[in-house]
């Protein structure tokens, strides 16, 4: 239990950032015990653009049983999971004498710095920050609350000239009033592409909320609510997709860490137990249709492989669940790690050629910038990403395993 510990907190460190199922047990009588916050109708939904293939279901085999979702917790673990999930955004006292952090800092500063800049706080506004050229309506929502969660990086930043800023911090809630009242972006409102809404926007506020949580918590709990109402709608279930669809792969786990982070703020036990007892749908394996095969394929959009993108992306965000929940009556149950496992190792490991996943498994993400040049997705430093995934599967893994793993991760990243 120590080196699954040890591997789930490694696990939620991984920085891949680029999608039912064997292993996975369903349980009726738990769906009742997780029934989320209603925020959204049906005809609400209905009103969101999908730009996307059918998320069906997928066959189930072999499943295995998994615990209940817990009912009854302190919050004091609330308090854990959510500094856990600020942690990974930025330390609360970081250590200066490490580098790499001082370049994380220094470079969050300097982001922060131009948004403060450029940020319109005049009294008759129409927006926040001029729109991008490349943005559409709906990816406009997402930058602006991309730019407010970087600003709000800013205000926590000792190397920030924004930290601790009343001005700043004033802002930055008018910000987010300003986007969910004056833009709608209210839980039901939306337009083109639904992904904005759901996920791209939700994740950004997500983590602006986690932020901000102790100090406006202590100074407004009613004004921290009301903020959160929107996730209750963009983020309903997890496997509730707009417009109609059931969310699978890299959607499932991607819509899973805004229903937690909703959970976490509301201290909602009910949320957090949906998550559980819905992401190991992502962890399994299939045999048809959207998810991990046992071959180490992933498979999102119904037929087209795409480890390289989606598949980077729901590992990304089974580690992010799973390493905020760990230690906690909601922790996901060791054995549905197994074919995550295997995943990187046959999916990840085998493939890449000198630290780069091939276009081939990358679908259309091989289009988008600064995805020029073989091999770069956009999605970071796959030699950087695979070496954590190393490191999580030793955690799991017997000595002989990791040793292999060590070997393949050496040869994948050298292109040996």
């Amino acid at each position: 239990m120590k080196k699954f510990l040890v591997s789930i907190g490694l696990l939620g460190m991984m920085v891949l950032s680029t999608g039912t199922v064997t292993g996975y047990a369903t349980d009726d009588s738990a769906s009742a015990v997780a029934t989320p916050s209603s925020a959204t109708s049906s005809s609400e939904i209905l009103k969101a653009v999908n730009d996307e293939p059918v998320a069906t279901e997928v066959p189930v085999q072999g499943a295995k049983p998994i615990e209940k979702a817990a009912t009854v917790t302190s919050r004091a673990e609330y308090v854990t999971m959510r500094a856990r999930w600020r942690d990974r955004l930025i330390a609360t006292k970081p250590d200066m004498s490490d580098p790499n952090v001082k370049a994380y800092l220094t470079d969050l500063a300097a982001q922060s710095q131009t948004l403060w800049a450029t940020m319109d706080r005049s009294a008759n506004r129409s927006r926040l920050w001029l729109k991008k050229s490349s943005d559409t309506t709906s990816a406009d929502y997402t930058s602006m609350f991309t730019n407010i969660k970087m600003l709000t990086l800013g205000y926590y930043n000792p190397v920030s000239q924004q930290h601790q800023n009343p001005e700043v911090y004033q802002a930055i809630i008018d910000a987010i009033d300003f986007m969910e009242t004056a833009k709608k972006y209210n839980g039901s409102y939306s337009t083109g592409n639904w992904w904005d809404w759901q996920i791209g926007s939700a994740q950004q506020l997500d983590d602006t909320l986690i932020l901000l949580y102790n100090d406006l918590h202590r100074q407004d709990p009613e004004k921290l609510v009301k903020f959160v109402q929107p996730l209750l709608g963009y983020a309903k279930d997890p496997n509730i997709q707009w417009p109609a669809y059931t969310a699978t792969g890299a959607n499932l786990t991607d819509i899973s860490i805004s229903v937690l982070a909703s959970g976490l703020l509301l201290e909602d036990d009910k949320r957090v137990a949906l998550v559980q007892q819905n992401l190991p749908k992502a962890m399994g394996l299939v045999t048809a249709k959207d998810g991990i095969y046992a071959d180490g394929s992933f498979v999102q959009h119904t037929f087209f492989p795409y480890n390289g993108s989606y598949g980077n992306e729901m590992i990304k965000g089974i580690a992010r669940v799973s390493s905020t929940l760990v230690g906690t009556p909601w922790a996901i149950s060791e054995v549905q790690f197994a074919n995550v496992f295997n995943l990187i190792d046959k999916g990840f490991l085998q493939l890449m050629v000198n630290g780069r996943m091939p276009s081939m498994l990358s679908g259309r993400s091989i289009s988008r910038a600064p995805g020029t040049e073989c091999g770069n997705h956009g999605v970071g430093d796959w030699q950087r990403d695979v070496s954590q995934s190393d490191l999580d599967c030793r955690g799991n893994a017997s000595n002989i395993e990791a040793e292999n793993l060590s070997g393949r991760c050496h040869l994948g990243c050298t292109g040996g």
